[in-house]
């Protein structure tokens, strides 16, 4: 049987998720923010299981990511507590040497 891991958003994901949110709350709407950080929370749920299961960016071997809409969610696994550790969120459509600066190894 699989091992389930905890989750754990860092400071940083979760300043990168109320940017996403603010932002879509301004420029969009409430329905669209809501469903957004939802979504994008939910996402995270699913690492509990087998978050080994998506790749890692191709500049850090320690960051795994997974996509929810356009939203790049970045992690790293902590194997001796079985956690995963949410270390950021970005909108694919950035640039991406944003995510080499803040992941590179």
């Amino acid at each position: 049987m699989a091992q389930t891991y905890q989750i754990e958003l860092s400071p940083a994901a979760q300043l990168d998720l109320l940017y996403i949110v603010e932002y879509l709350l301004e420029n969009v709407s409430l329905n669209v923010a809501e469903k957004v950080n939802d979504g994008i929370l939910e996402t995270t749920e699913t690492l509990a299981s087998l978050p080994h299961r998506n790749p890692t960016l191709d500049f850090s071997s320690d960051h795994h990511f997974i996509i929810k809409w356009s939203y790049k969610i970045v992690y790293t696994i902590i194997e001796k507590d079985l956690t995963v550790l949410v270390v950021g969120i970005e909108h694919t459509s950035r640039n991406p040497e944003r995510l080499v600066e803040r992941f590179s190894d």
